[in-house]
């Protein structure tokens, strides 16, 4: 699921135990088994560990494009 968000450019909702995080995926390594998230808005970075996800999703395109013409914006 990952490596097909990378490459149809789709951005994901990730759930962790206590948080959740949306945004693009950056990029994913494979040997350290994380993944990069840049958000929305573009401000914010994240790296997160494949063993700490405990769910991943698609955002809806109509999401997608609505957050991004919102900080496109500001």
């Amino acid at each position: 699921m990952i490596e097909q968000a990378i490459q149809k450019k789709t951005a994901v909702h990730v759930i962790l135990a206590e948080t959740s995080f949306t945004g693009d995926i950056l990029k994913h390594d494979a040997i350290r088994q994380q993944i990069i998230i840049k958000n929305f808005s573009k401000n914010v970075t994240r790296i997160i560990r494949i063993s700490d996800i405990k769910r991943l999703r698609f955002v809806p395109s109509t999401v997608q494009k609505a957050q991004k013409s919102l900080f496109k914006k500001e």
